[in-house]
């Protein structure tokens, strides 16, 4: 039941895939008759294998061309912002809920690190 629902709302090239499984199966030349089958030959089709090769080569590619401003979009350098704060730091900031990395620095320079040792004067 779960094979033939699955594969009504196919489309695209995965509609087309299985308009040839269909007919392989009518011949007897393949079984697709349970729902692990169907995941496992969606998988073969459509997944590549040697996915983490490629996140690796992807990565090895990228070039540093410009200037990081530039480089990185306003997302990006808000959450690499946050994920370096302290772990009581980047709670307070989610907390108030900042939108930008202008309004992050502004509030994480806002905040009391009461867990530091206290500044003696030199």
């Amino acid at each position: 039941m779960k094979v033939s629902m699955t594969t009504m709302y196919l489309v695209g090239d995965a509609k087309l895939w299985w308009r040839k499984k269909y007919a392989e199966i009518e011949d007897g030349s393949c079984v697709i008759n349970t729902w692990d089958i169907l995941k496992r030959e969606l998988k073969s089709q459509f997944f590549p294998e040697n996915t983490a090769f490629n996140a690796r080569k992807t990565l090895l590619e990228c070039k540093h061309t410009g200037s990081v401003r530039d480089d990185m979009s306003v997302v990006d350098r808000l959450f690499f912002f946050m994920e370096g704060l302290k772990p009581w730091a980047r709670t307070e900031l989610n907390r108030r809920r900042v939108n930008n990395i202008n309004e992050a620095i502004i509030a994480a320079e806002s905040l009391s690190d009461y867990n530091s040792e206290p500044q003696r004067p030199p």
